[in-house]
């Protein structure tokens, strides 16, 4: 008997101690669980803005820039029109732009570009030239080009601006008429719809001027599609003041001698 008891207590003795050995245990549930990472939501696909609203945002964010080029051949619209557009892209808000057109001619250029959101920043970072005009209303800036920098007090306003848009793009479209010195040549714009007027107007403009008048010359009036104004070019004019008294068929809204430009409208 007392052998008996001692094997029992013994073996008592070995289970236990198996069962307390992880080692020797063959139950998997003990072993830890590694999870999964969890995968990353998907996301959206970015929506693209529809023609309608790019549209939209380039109405919103045009910029018309007048550039007052140095009367220098090497300054010619078609040799600087490239190196000017380079210039804005710099200072738009957004690559590639969203619009870029280009018109000019006769040292003066037209640059319509857009993003730009607001136009007094776009004034005072540019490095195009000398701020000579800023109409933040209607989105324009006049600037001679390559010339320093300026202080904003002394740029002027919108009606500055339009006048000299008025008087510097007024030959645009336009050839001169030949055989006659460049300083006794007019160029005359029209504000308004002068399509059913421009036979007459022809005939009453070749009446106001200088010499013989089997050697006046007036262009048919014509519009110009880069500006929607009617114009035309006149000689010999010898004295721009004296013909814009002698209007009677229009208001004379502005003459430029420096320009040699006339501006008309219908009477009021």
């Amino acid at each position: 008997m007392r052998t008996s008891w001692l094997w029992l207590l013994a073996a008592t003795v070995a289970v236990g101690c198996a069962k307390s050995n992880p080692e020797s245990s063959t139950d998997k549930g003990n072993e830890p669980v590694v999870q999964p990472e969890p995968q990353p939501e998907p996301k959206p696909p970015k929506k693209e803005p529809s023609a309608d609203e790019i549209q939209q945002r380039i109405k919103n964010e045009s910029i018309v820039v007048f550039l007052v080029l140095p009367n220098k051949p090497e300054f010619a619209v078609s040799n600087i029109v490239d190196k000017v557009a380079s210039g804005i892209k710099r200072e738009l808000d957004e690559l590639p732009p969203l619009k870029l057109e280009t018109t000019g001619g006769g040292w003066f250029l037209q640059v319509t570009t857009s993003p730009v959101k607001d136009v007094e920043a776009f004034g005072r970072k540019q490095t195009l030239g000398r701020i000579l005009a800023l109409d933040p209303e209607k989105r324009r800036v006049l600037i001679e080009y390559g010339a320093p920098p300026s202080p904003r007090e002394s740029w002027q306003d919108a009606t500055f601006l339009d006048k000299q848009v008025m008087v510097r793009s007024a030959r645009w479209g336009t050839l001169p008429p030949p055989s006659f010195p460049a300083e006794q040549v007019v160029y005359v714009r029209f504000r308004g719809d002068w399509s059913s007027d421009a036979f007459v107007v022809q005939g009453k403009l070749k009446a106001l001027l200088d010499g013989p008048v089997e050697k006046r010359h007036v262009w048919a009036l014509d519009r110009d599609l880069s500006s929607g104004t009617w114009g035309t070019a006149i000689a010999p004019v010898t004295d721009l003041a004296a013909l814009a008294k002698k209007v009677d068929f229009a208001e004379v809204l502005h003459f430029d001698t420096e320009h040699n430009a006339l501006i008309l409208g219908h009477k009021k």
